[in-house]
C-alpha cells in the first residue's frame, strides 16, 4: 500500500496539466505521502485527483495547505470530533477530505458548511454527491456571519458544535463578526481553527483593513479565558516568504499561519 500512495504522489507531480503551485506540497514531500491523502481509498484518490484537473480547468484554485489540512486531519480523526462547522467551503476540498474522514469514523451528519457564493456552493455540492458523502456533509449557501447559521448547524448536527473552522472571506470585519458569533456557541472545550492568521495573508482582505490577523488579535483581548495558540513562520518578509525554498525552511511550513482557539 505504501508504494501504491509513493506511485500516486509521483504520478500527481508529473502532472503537467497542474500549476506549480498546486503541485509544491508534493514536491517537498517527495517520497512520503501526508495522511491526509495515504489513508484515502483508491475511489477517493480517484476522485481527488479528478477534482483537481477540474478545477484547473475552471480556475477554481485556492484550496487548503497541507499543513492546515493535516492538523485538522489530526484534530478530527485523532479525537473522533464529530460536530464541525466550516465557514468558507470555496471550491470543496477541504469538505471532501473532511467528509471521507467522517465516512472512516462512521459519523453522518457531521460537516455543516457555508459560503455565500452560489457558484462555487453549487460545484462543492455536486463533487460532495458525487462522492457520495451527502449523508455526512451539509453544503448551504449563505453569509457565515449570519446570526442563523448557529442554530441550523446544532440542529443539522445534532448537537453541541466541536469544531469551527474559519477560512471564509478572510476580510478583518466579517472575520470579527464570525469570532464573535460562533465561540459563544462552541460546546466548552470546542476549538476554532482559523487559517491564514499571518502578515503574509493581511494581503487576501480585499477591504484592506488588516485581515484575520488583525481581527483575532482585536478579538482575542476581548476574550481572556480564550487560549490560543498561533503557527506561524515567523521572521520573513512577505517578499521571502514567497520564496519557497525560505518558506519550507522553516517548521510550520504554510506562509499562511493557523490558529487555534480554545473554549475553556
Amino acid at each position: 500500500m505504501r508504494q501504491t500512495n509513493m506511485n500516486r504522489s509521483q504520478n500527481f507531480v508529473n502532472n503537467p496539466n497542474l500549476t506549480d503551485r498546486r503541485r509544491r506540497w508534493f514536491d517537498v514531500f517527495g517520497s512520503y505521502v501526508p495522511i491526509i491523502f495515504s489513508f484515502l481509498t483508491d475511489e477517493e484518490w480517484n476522485l481527488i485527483e479528478e477534482w483537481y484537473t477540474e478545477t484547473e480547468e475552471k480556475h477554481f484554485i485556492g484550496e487548503a495547505s497541507v499543513p492546515f489540512m493535516s492538523v485538522l486531519h489530526g484534530l478530527i480523526m485523532g479525537n473522533k470530533i464529530q460536530r464541525i462547522v466550516q465557514l468558507g467551503h470555496y471550491a470543496g476540498f477541504s469538505s471532501l477530505l473532511i467528509g471521507f474522514m467522517l465516512r472512516k469514523m462512521d459519523r453522518k451528519n457531521g460537516l455543516f458548511s457555508i459560503d455565500i457564493d452560489p457558484i462555487v456552493s453549487e460545484f462543492t455540492d455536486a463533487w460532495i454527491k458525487k462522492a457520495g458523502l451527502q449523508e455526512y456533509v451539509s453544503v448551504n449557501i449563505s453569509d457565515s456571519a449570519a446570526p442563523d447559521m448557529p442554530e441550523k448547524a446544532e440542529e443539522y448536527l445534532k448537537g453541541d458544535i466541536e469544531l469551527v473552522i474559519i477560512d471564509s472571506s478572510h476580510q478583518y470585519r466579517h472575520t470579527k463578526q464570525e469570532l464573535e458569533l460562533w465561540y459563544p456557541k462552541l460546546k466548552k472545550t470546542g476549538i476554532i481553527a482559523m487559517h491564514d492568521i499571518s502578515e503574509f495573508a493581511t494581503d487576501f482582505d480585499s477591504t484592506g483593513e488588516g485581515g484575520v490577523e488583525k481581527a483575532l488579535n482585536e478579538w482575542e483581548s476581548s476574550e481572556p479565558n480564550a487560549s490560543i495558540l498561533r503557527l506561524l513562520p515567523q521572521d520573513l518578509p512577505k517578499d521571502v516568504l514567497l520564496q519557497q525554498d525560505h518558506v519550507f525552511d522553516r517548521v510550520y511550513r504554510d506562509p499562511c499561519g493557523i490558529a487555534l482557539i480554545q473554549k475553556r
